[in-house]
């Protein structure tokens, strides 16, 4: 039974003493099972047949779970205000989670939207190295290429090399991608296994009475505690699946970026080296071609610059509020209250999870944009200024998303500290191993401010 349906179990036990007056504690029941109805649903691991295709295309099962959250919230945060104490503490703790899940999937939203703008990215590299190569062209046509022939040299030299130190990267990220899916694979199976077992016995009770259903219900609840040890662990696996796969597509990107510029680098020398004289029709032939292709970039790059802000900049944003507002939800909690301050660390490690990759991704964009910045002064002087006003305007926004990030892992760790003395093997666990994502986020926040000094 995952921590959502136990939450749900918490709620329905305590209805009962909830409100002394008959009729209101009918209505709140109703309202409960109503509420009740819609986790169930939203638990399920697959989407109804009826619900499959929307908007003519199929609904995938996270974008259908979101939709059935989206819903549920605002009952949900309704029912905690007219519950008891405890009860409310349980809707708090659900409302904490389902933030938590919304957060997560705007995570996976922006970072897929920005592997499409990072490749739109790419291509404004590619399209800088175009004008490049045009602006190489004309100078190449009427001055001694000599001292540009080394440089150019130097440069492959250094890109070669950069191309080599990311393939490595790469390989060693799919090879640990492969071991992780294949944890994750063969923990499914087993959850899978658990689950129809659980559910074996749920139908066997449903024909036993007395002292032999309790037993059976028991043996249900000890498999489902199971299955949700094994769900944590998935979650776990996936979490750090997850990190590889981001780091792994940002050093593929770098990989593909040096080598697209080794190539250029040459095919530019081959090409500089066979053009020692040329006639002044066909440099001004190619700072036409510069021009054009400089107008293209510009042009490219707003809308580049348009889909970052709003495809992946403002959903992270979202996505941060919702991981904000999990953990307000849950708020200080009062004395000493482990399971809610476990579910409050989850909540700050969840926080840390979207700002973590906010900052990754931030950073990888301001690379990007710093690439292109530097090789700007191929263009008239106001371009080149707004590209590096832009890019240094990036590099500000991932310092600040990390100074941001540290005061979460801070606030995180604080309260892991506060749990440091429980004697609960399991609660030692958990908190263990949350702080040791904690960390790992604080590893990746600092490798990529490294990176970009």
């Amino acid at each position: 039974m995952n921590r959502t349906l136990i939450g749900l179990v918490i709620l329905g036990v305590l209805s009962g003493c909830s409100d002394p007056k008959a009729a209101k504690r009918r209505q709140w029941q109703k309202d409960l099972e109503a509420v009740s109805g819609q986790i169930q649903q939203i638990e399920k691991g697959y989407v109804p047949h009826g619900l499959r295709i929307k908007s003519g295309q199929w609904l995938d099962l996270q974008t259908h779970r979101q939709d059935q959250i989206a819903g549920l919230i605002s009952k949900l945060r309704l029912l905690a205000q007219q519950a008891g104490p405890r009860q409310k503490s349980a809707a708090k703790s659900l409302l904490a989670e389902y933030y938590a899940s919304m957060a997560r999937q705007g995570v996976r939203s922006a970072i897929t939207a920005w592997g499409n703008v990072s490749n739109e990215g790419v291509m404004l590299l590619s399209q800088m190295t175009s004008v490049g190569q045009a602006d190489s062209r004309a100078k190449s046509l009427d001055t001694d290429d000599t001292p540009l022939l080394e440089t150019l040299e130097e440069e492959k030299q250094r890109c070669d090399s950069k191309l080599g130190e990311y393939q490595k990267l790469v390989d060693n990220a799919q090879r640990s991608d492969e071991q992780l899916n294949k944890q994750i694979t063969g923990h499914s199976e087993q959850k899978d296994q658990l689950m129809q077992q659980a559910s074996d016995l749920r139908k066997q009770a449903f024909v036993q009475k007395g002292a032999e259903q309790i037993a059976v219900y028991k043996r249900e609840t000890d498999i489902q505690i199971q299955a949700t040890g094994l769900e944590k662990n998935i979650q776990k696996l996936k979490l750090k699946r997850d990190l590889v796969q981001s780091s792994m597509r940002i050093d593929r990107q770098q990989r593909d970026l040096y080598r697209s510029s080794s190539k250029w680098l040459a095919q530019q020398i081959e090409s500089i080296a066979q053009q020692q004289t040329q006639s002044q029709g066909l440099r001004d032939i190619a700072l036409h071609r510069k021009n054009e292709l400089a107008t293209t970039l510009r042009t490219q790059f707003a809308k580049v610059q348009e889909a970052y802000d709003v495809q992946v900049e403002k959903v992270f944003g979202d996505a941060t509020a919702m991981a904000e507002q999990a953990v307000a939800e849950i708020g200080t909690p009062p004395g000493d209250k482990t399971n809610i301050m476990l579910d409050k660390l989850t909540a700050q490690v969840t926080l840390l999870h979207v700002i973590t990759q906010h900052v990754v991704t931030a950073g990888s964009y301001g690379q990007t944009l710093d690439l292109l910045a530097r090789q700007a002064r191929r263009l008239e002087l106001q371009s080149a200024n707004l590209l590096r006003m832009t890019a240094d305007s990036f590099q500000q926004k991932r310092r600040e998303l990390a100074v941001k990030a540290e005061k979460f892992a801070a606030d995180a760790h604080e309260t892991g500290r506060k749990l440091e003395g429980d004697r609960d093997e399991q609660v030692v666990k958990a908190v263990t191993g949350q702080r040791n994502h904690i960390r790992t986020y604080q590893d990746r926040i600092k490798a990529t401010s490294l990176v970009q000094r």
